[in-house]
């Protein structure tokens, strides 16, 4: 996706796959030899493809992705609530360079909730699923996952672990590597198109009281202080992906922005195709007076040709 320059806060447009920067080893064994760090394809930034995958690991279809177009409160309206949580994709080059080069950053604050699932990407090109078990799994006091599912499954098994262990048991898990090439092949961004690309994916939730930042390649949670009363959680993200992302890269058009949250009455994903309501559109119909679910309808109805 691009997030438009001279709109910045208003228009985001299309997919982009996430391909992250070459990184072959994943830490050293015995032997002081490096372990060969796995990579999977890159896992687009586009909900039909995060809502298959969702749906495949075991997660209620009571819940969805849906694309989110613009930071300003008019557009974060229309995002399904209540929202659980905000995947972000950034590309990671240029903001490694401002970051390397500030003297001025604050150091990270780590969130000290032991209950929080958290886990290290020693993947590569995982960042979009790692994005999604931690937006899914600090969440399951609200989202229904399948006992018997694979990510269901996988929590348990690892629940005592660290989360560098995670990370690597990420790796050796058949049935997730499946399920996430699978969907990963279903994108519409062709994986040879971003070979010089380098995007990630992080995740921002709320958990008790605290605002949360979720990275993978971060040694622990960072923890953006106290919600506030009144304020939405998608807002208080919202103001931080602008403020530490979008403005120390101005002109950058490719960014991507999806929330989770209860699916749209009527939408439908399936293995091939899905059809997903035109943020867009839905704004417009609403502005002139039309009721917001009617409208939802219809456009899925019409594939958004209304």
């Amino acid at each position: 996706k691009k997030m438009d320059k001279d709109l910045r806060e208003d228009e985001v447009e299309p997919k982009a796959s996430n391909r992250e920067p070459e990184n072959e080893s994943s830490g050293n064994d015995n032997t002081g030899t490096k372990e060969k760090k796995p990579r999977w394809v890159p896992l687009e930034s586009n909900p039909t493809v995060m809502n298959n995958f969702l749906y495949k690991i075991g997660v209620s279809r009571d819940w969805a992705f849906q694309d989110c177009y613009g930071l300003s409160s008019d557009v974060l309206s229309f995002v399904s609530q209540p929202c659980q949580a905000l995947l972000f994709l950034f590309p990671t080059k240029q903001l490694s360079q401002i970051s390397s080069t500030s003297s001025t950053t604050p150091s990270p604050t780590p969130a000290t909730n032991p209950d929080l699932f958290f886990m290290k990407q020693l993947v590569g090109n995982a960042c979009g699923t790692i994005a999604v078990f931690h937006a899914v799994a600090n969440k399951l006091d609200t989202i229904q996952v399948d006992p018997s599912g694979p990510l269901y499954t996988f929590l348990q098994r690892t629940k005592t672990l660290t989360p560098e262990e995670r990370g690597r048991q990420l790796g050796l898990d058949e049935t997730l590597t499946e399920a996430h090439q699978t969907v990963g092949d279903k994108g519409q961004t062709k994986h040879e198109d971003h070979l010089q690309d380098s995007f990630h994916f992080i995740c921002f939730l709320e958990n008790k009281g605290k605002l949360l930042e979720f990275d993978g390649t971060k040694p622990f949670p960072i923890d953006h202080g106290a919600t506030q009363p009144g304020l939405p959680f998608l807002t208080r993200a919202a103001k931080i992906v602008e403020e530490n992302f979008v403005r120390k890269l101005p002109g950058e058009l490719m960014f991507s922005l999806i929330t989770l949250g209860p699916a749209i009455m009527g939408e439908v994903f399936t293995e091939e195709a899905s059809v997903t309501v035109s943020q867009e559109k839905l704004a417009m119909m609403v502005s002139m007076g039309l009721d917001q679910a009617k409208s939802s309808q219809a456009l899925i109805e019409t594939n958004n040709v209304l």
